[in-house]
């Protein structure tokens, strides 16, 4: 049965985090998979979403700069993967972009993956109302 309400802004960023986290675990996992997924943006709509309508201060302040600093990875991680978009597939640029790349998904993957569980753990039934 479809949904007769919208799913609020931290429901839609915790989707959110866990395709970013797919991606960056896809990323850092050390298996030839990275290089399926290289040149993926990781995305930030229900990010920018929950800071427009403030739903971002109904979070802990540990979990919600636990959130904004994974946010800061992914931004990161976008620009390095439209640096690497824009650099054409040869010599040493190349390498030194998909190197770049590798990096920011690498420094990225903590951050990621904490705010994913964290929030998580939030918004479920049994760990949202211990955390309020």
């Amino acid at each position: 049965a479809p949904r007769d309400t919208d799913i609020g802004p931290l429901e839609g960023m915790l989707l959110e985090l866990e395709f970013n986290e797919l991606i960056v675990s896809r990323m850092t996992s050390g298996s030839a998979s990275w290089q399926e997924n290289i040149g993926s943006s990781l995305h930030d709509k229900e990010y920018l979403r929950s800071v427009e309508q403030g739903s971002l201060l109904l979070l802990p302040s540990e979990l919600r700069s636990l959130v904004n600093t994974a946010y800061s990875k992914v931004s990161q991680i976008n620009t390095f993967v439209r640096m690497y978009s824009n650099t054409r597939p040869e010599g040493n640029a190349f390498a030194e972009a998909t190197d770049r790349l590798l990096a920011a998904y690498r420094t990225g993957h903590l951050e990621v993956v904490s705010a994913y569980s964290q929030l998580q753990a939030f918004l479920s039934p049994e760990g949202g109302e211990n955390n309020r």
